[in-house]
């Protein structure tokens, strides 16, 4: 618990009756050695101390204690009084009086009570604890000889980690260690949300381009408006995370009570301002829990709608239905629509079972607040399968087989690696699966290129025998690396995983073998379950990010999708086409025949691959034999769904192969006309698709050319018996040229296309980030040196004028001042020295000789003053001037030499051109420009 950087915690301790006073004793003792395992002080941990029976008291605030000897010293002397047990009020006071600013809660710091306790409350913890919970405080209730429901009630979301319930009081000491560890992990996990990232989710449904997302939201007498409330904004959380749209995932809304009711349609509203003004609208009426009728009315409306893109149903209930759900939820289900059950409060499990058919689908949380905790759960299993598409990577499960796992936990470990698998895209060419047992020695199970279904894998897994022995963990990390070699299976080039599942602490030395590991790009998701060390894990995997440590092997069947996801690395480049211009330019002559229908899978499986929208990917289609003829246009779609439609309507005209005059044709419609966007800098790309030789292969590469010298990318797709010299010709590089032998293997061609339409569609972000390194430091320096240069010149000079200037208007207003006040001085000094001898003489001689001295004092005096307000205004005004003139100069000079050594250095110097005429600046290397006034704004 050293690793609780900051928290606010709070014990509340039940001193009931039934407990007694050794039974307090133990109680003390459990409290202690929390305590001591945490770094209490006023920076790091606050520590509160709550006691109850019929009434609560506070013995220690969060600003009270200052150390942790303080707190260990108070809990000593903490008296048993005996008494009730009111849960309800000793929450509440622990709300309202201790989880205060005023009393040393700190705002943006996690805040947990933990509440023990041994008996059932003679007072209601439910609506006191569900206001905790907002705060946000996250409570574990530990009950003794209690049953769970009471603990439930109080306890945060997921209750499983949050609920601990022994028989008797003498369990705690042996459970002290276990219960320690799961309540610090869970502090940590919840202050960092480490290994769980929603940035996972958010990145992968960023790639969700199209779906149909309708909520079911039950508005009876068994929510209030509070419920309601956070329903709402459980639904603006989620729609936050993609990109809504009439062409993109749309949301509907209905709500029912007796009787349902449409909120909103899929295509009523575009924007999210829209959506969230609208929820705001809905309120709560009240009524009758009649699930059965709501689900008919959605199977009616979704007959229609789950043709046109992927659906998905959430259904959320407070209430056990008073009509039967089964038959409307199956027929939405065979509809192709993905249906979740999210039940609330006193919801049926059996009735959401029914309406989602399946548990994975099926949530049940205590109260709507927790909606938010099960977002990402439903996210996941809507956004996942779309990110890991044609994601392919190389996965080690290492799993320790000690003789300190019982037959139990070993079947259970099992159990997560297949379930893990079946969250995954299995195959040879998607992800491979190899798994390693150790104990003192190490056992390969089977390497990465064994099996390549999931069954096999899976039977695999089920026939592993224990090995038994102790734990050697470093060895089997220094000999698992070889097993992602190429001999062995592995893919070289592509993503590599260890997945560690260790339940004790490594016996020999894991820093070493785990840092060769790393270096050789394995990534290593270190899972600590038991006795696992946490100190061990992060030696292994390196970044807290990779590493999830839990008390038993039941709380890591959870983690099984989140692994998944994370196998697909949804944070990688080129995820889809972001934004583009394609047009696809397809060879429909009589040589096709029957094959056409694998040049419209590719063309399919491209589009998949694409973000489609009117601000992202935009596609066209020609088909060409004696001519071309344009299908559809850049403009005239703006939804993957309508591409896919078009691509499945084209029919080959079957003659001749007319190449050359295919490529002339298709120039025109990357014009803005047409939908082309090339004034804003869109990557443009032409893709043909072709199985035979052009019968005007004389035009090919004047064709080609001007279509290079528009900056259209043209990507040559050879089938069967094209010929490589046209595909050449037309592509203008060889890495722009792709050939299969048959048909068939065309169909699976735009895995290997991808990351050549990631270069040549996303260069500038490479660039954009490449620059925002470069040109600070480049320009930093140079301006620097321009400037000291600027400042050597114009410094002198306007000191020399400024001082020339204000001992000009220094001195005429320093000797009026000084003058009159030395005359007088002087006279009565001289008259009274010169009386006794010859005035006539003496006087002009001491009024020379005085006069100089008393202004040679007065002078020092003022001139400093005038000088001190004179001479800043005076630079001020000079140096600006001086400088107006020298940093245009300078900044002109520093552009003219920083752009282009930054571009040249963040671009390949062999495809420089090429990307650079993608991004628009294609001028700037080419044509070395003096980059000053107006090529600077254009740029």
């Amino acid at each position: 618990c050293r690793r609780v950087n900051t928290a606010d915690i709070v014990f509340i301790i039940n001193e009931a009756e039934g407990f007694g006073t050794g039974n307090f004793k133990l109680i003390r003792t459990f409290v202690q050695s929390l305590i001591s395992s945490l770094n209490v002080n006023q920076t790091r941990v606050r520590v509160g101390i709550v006691t109850y029976s019929d009434t609560p008291r506070v013995y220690a605030y969060l600003n009270s204690l200052q150390d942790r000897a303080e707190a260990l010293q108070l809990i000593n002397l903490i008296p048993y009084r005996g008494g009730g047990t009111k849960t309800g009020a000793a929450l509440r006071t622990s709300l309202d009086s201790v989880f205060t600013q005023k009393q040393g809660s700190r705002k943006d710091v996690q805040k947990v009570a933990i509440v023990i306790t041994d008996g059932k409350s003679q007072d209601s913890v439910k609506k006191v604890a569900v206001e905790l919970h907002r705060v946000p405080v996250r409570v574990f209730a530990i009950g003794v000889k209690q049953n769970t429901t009471e603990l439930q009630d109080m306890a945060s979301y997921p209750t499983n980690r949050h609920v601990f319930a022994v028989n008797s009081f003498t369990e705690l000491k042996p459970l002290r260690q276990i219960l320690q560890k799961s309540i610090c992990s869970v502090i940590i996990q919840g202050s960092v949300n480490s290994f769980k990232n929603s940035t996972d989710i958010k990145e992968a449904c960023e790639q969700k381009d199209e779906a149909n997302i309708f909520f079911l939201i039950d508005d009876s007498d068994n929510i209030d408006i509070s419920d309601l409330s956070d329903t709402k904004e459980f639904i603006t959380d989620f729609m936050k995370t993609f990109r809504t749209g009439p062409s993109q995932v749309r949301i509907g809304l209905v709500k029912y009570s007796d009787l349902p009711k449409l909120q909103f349609d899929l295509i009523k509203y575009s924007s999210i301002s829209d959506l969230k003004k609208a929820l705001k609208n809905i309120q709560h009426v009240g009524g009758g829990t009649n699930t059965g009728r709501a689900l008919a009315f959605m199977e009616s409306r979704l007959v229609a709608v789950s043709r046109q893109g992927p659906t998905y149903l959430i259904v959320i209930t407070a209430g056990r239905s008073a009509d039967k759900v089964k038959g409307s939820a199956e027929r939405i289900r065979a509809q192709d629509v993905m249906v979740f059950a999210v039940g609330v409060k006193n919801s049926n499990k059996a009735q959401l079972q029914e309406i989602s058919g399946d548990p994975v689908r099926t949530f049940n949380v205590s109260d709507y607040h927790f909606l938010k905790w099960i977002k990402n759960d439903i996210l996941r299993q809507i956004c996942g399968p779309e990110v890991c598409k044609d994601a392919p990577s190389d996965i080690i499960f290492l799993t320790e087989s000690s003789e300190r796992i019982s037959q139990a936990d070993f079947k259970k470990m099992k159990e997560f690696m297949k379930s893990t698998v079946n969250k995954s895209i299995v195959g040879l060419d998607d992800m491979r699966v190899g798994v390693m047992q150790f104990s003192t020695d190490y056992k390969l199970e089977f390497p990465l290129n064994k099996y390549s279904s999931k069954a096999d894998i899976l039977g695999a897994i089920d026939n592993m025998k224990q090995l038994n022995g102790g734990v050697a963990t470093g060895r089997a990390l220094s000999e698992v690396l070889k097993y992602f070699s190429a001999s062995e299976g592995g893919r070289p080039n592509l993503r590599k995983n260890l997945v560690l599942i260790t339940f004790s602490g490594a016996t020999d030395e894991v820093k070493g073998p785990a840092d060769d590991l790393r270096k050789s790009n394995v990534s290593i998701y270190s899972i600590g379950v038991v006795g696992g060390n946490y100190t061990q894990l992060f030696e292994i995997s390196g970044i807290s990010d990779r590493i999830i440590n839990e008390v038993n092997v039941d709380l890591i069947q959870e983690l099984d999708g989140i692994l998944a996801l994370k196998f697909c690395d949804p944070h990688r480049d080129c995820k889809k086409v972001q934004k583009a211009d394609i047009i696809f330019l397809v060879d429909g002559s009589s040589s096709i025949a029957n094959h056409f229908g694998s040049m419209q899978i590719f063309m399919e499986s491209v589009v998949s691959q694409s973000i489609v929208s009117r601000n992202s990917t935009h596609f066209g289609a020609i088909l060409y034999s004696d001519d071309p003829e344009i299908k559809f246009s850049l403009n005239n779609f703006n939804s993957r769904g309508e591409v896919l439609n078009a691509i499945k309507a084209l029919v080959p005209p079957s003659k001749n192969t007319y190449t050359g005059k295919a490529l002339n044709y298709a120039l025109q419609f990357f014009n803005e006309e047409h939908g082309g966007r090339r004034r804003l800098n869109v990557p443009q790309i032409l893709m043909v698709i072709t199985d035979g030789e052009a019968q005007d292969h004389d035009q090919l590469e004047g064709y080609s050319n001007q279509l290079r010298a528009k900056n259209i990318t043209v990507l040559s797709i050879g089938v069967q018996d094209a010929n490589m010299n046209e595909l050449l010709i037309m592509a203008g590089s060889n890495e722009r040229v792709f050939f299969v032998e048959d048909f068939k293997k065309l169909e699976t061609l735009h895995k290997n296309l991808s990351s050549v339409i990631c270069n040549t569609t996303k260069p500038c972000k490479y660039m954009s980030a490449c620059l925002s390194a470069c040109l600070p430091v480049c320009l930093s320096v140079c301006l620097s040196v321009c400037l000291s240069v600027c400042l050597s010149a114009c410094l002198p000079a306007c000191l020399s004028a400024c001082l020339s200037a204000c001992l000009s208007v220094c001195l005429p207003v320093c000797l009026p001042a000084c003058l009159p006040v030395c005359l007088s001085v002087c006279l009565s000094v001289c008259l009274s020295a010169c009386l006794s001898v010859c005035l006539s003489v003496c006087l002009p001689a001491c009024l020379s000789v005085c006069l100089p001295a008393c202004l040679s004092a007065c002078l020092p005096v003022c001139l400093p003053v005038c000088l001190s307000a004179c001479l800043p205004v005076c630079l001020s005004v000079c140096l600006s001037a001086c400088l107006s003139v020298c940093l245009p100069v300078c900044l002109s000079v520093c552009l003219s030499v920083c752009l282009p050594a930054c571009l040249s250095a963040c671009l390949p110097a062999a495809d420089q051109h090429a990307h650079l005429s993608v991004c628009g600046v294609r001028g700037v290397v080419t044509e070395q420009r003096n980059l000053a006034g107006s090529d600077v704004v254009l740029l």
